[in-house]
Formats: C-alpha cells, sequence, structure tokens
C-alpha cells in the first residue's frame, strides 16, 4: 500500500488517500486557505467576521468558527467596531454559535472590515426555533 508522503496539490485542507482509505490531514498554505465571512445574530446585534475555519462542531446545533482574522492598523483610521470585536475575542481560539442565529456564510477571495450592526426591533431576546409533530402525522 502506497501512502502519499506530502500535502495533495488541491486547495483542501483534509485529503483521503485511495490506497489506504485514510484521512490526512495537511496544514495548506497559508495563501490557498479559505476565507469565510460568517454573518450571525446575538445580544441584539448583526455581527460579521472573517474566520479561516467554519464547521458543523462536535456539539449538535452549533456551528463553530475558529481562527478569526482582524485587518491589521493601518496609519490613524482606526474602526471601533472591528476593535471592540478584536477585544471581545482576542483569548478565542474558536467559539461556538447556534444554528438558527447564522445569517450567512461566504467564502470570500478577500478580507474585508468586522462589523456590528443593531437589528431592527433591538430585543436582546431571541426565541429558539421550536420543533413539533404535527398531531395528524403518522
Amino acid at each position: 500500500m502506497r501512502r502519499p508522503d506530502r500535502a495533495p496539490q488541491c486547495h483542501f485542507a483534509t485529503h483521503v488517500c485511495g490506497d489506504c482509505a485514510v484521512l490526512k490531514t495537511y496544514n495548506a498554505p497559508m495563501s490557498k486557505k479559505r476565507l469565510y465571512r460568517v454573518i450571525f445574530q446575538g445580544q441584539g446585534e448583526i455581527i460579521e467576521i472573517f474566520a479561516r475555519n467554519v464547521s458543523q462542531g462536535g456539539l449538535f446545533g452549533f456551528v463553530e468558527i475558529g481562527e478569526l482574522v482582524f485587518g491589521e492598523r493601518s496609519g490613524l483610521v482606526v474602526d471601533p467596531a472591528e476593535e471592540r470585536l478584536k477585544e471581545q475575542f482576542k483569548d478565542v481560539s474558536s467559539f461556538f454559535v447556534p444554528m438558527h442565529t447564522v445569517v450567512r456564510i461566504d467564502v470570500v477571495n478577500k478580507q474585508g472590515t468586522a462589523k456590528i450592526s443593531k437589528l431592527e426591533g433591538g430585543s436582546k431576546v431571541t426565541t429558539l426555533p421550536i420543533y413539533t409533530q404535527s398531531p395528524d402525522a403518522g
């Protein structure tokens, strides 16, 4: 059985070897690693952040977001919303967001600025979805 001795030439971070059916994980080069824009709601705000890792995660009903990417400070222009998010997530390697609060996840080619916007209506309470079976369903 032949095993790969180097990372595949594709842009994916995981690779299944056809010869030995072993899942191999490689550290993809930073330039080829995907960048995600994740927009979710929480505590009366819409939050837009950029991350390198987004997955279903190990907790049922949650999306795991990791390796957050923030813009570098350039000169005197500082975005207070991005600085607030950077401070809030400074010691966080990854975090979990309830699936129903995710508005959108995009794969992007270029990093933007992290944003915080007030949610219309301003309520800090979000109801969880309730899944029930109808009485006439078999």
